[in-house]
């Protein structure tokens, strides 16, 4: 049981501005698989992409949020 608490700690944000970087990664890895996959389906279609990778920003955030509020590991680093 150890093992797994371990590896659940690790997804957890060291601080506010982990939780930026992540959420500024996730926009970025999701706006450029969406593009790719509308390039493959028909055409170009940014505005959707960066509504919909936006979104993906936004779960993101409020997960990683989320953990850094409950963990004592984010508390922690939030208060240093």
């Amino acid at each position: 049981m150890e093992s797994l608490e371990r590896w659940l700690r690790i997804g957890v944000p060291a601080g506010w501005d982990d939780v930026a970087v992540r959420t500024v990664k996730a926009a970025v890895v999701a706006f450029a698989a969406l593009m790719i996959k509308e390039r493959m389906d028909s055409a170009w279609d940014a505005p959707a992409c960066l509504v919909d990778a936006a979104w993906v920003a936004g779960g993101t955030f409020v997960l990683n949020a989320i953990l850094a509020l409950v963990s004592p590991r984010g508390r922690q680093a939030a208060k240093a």
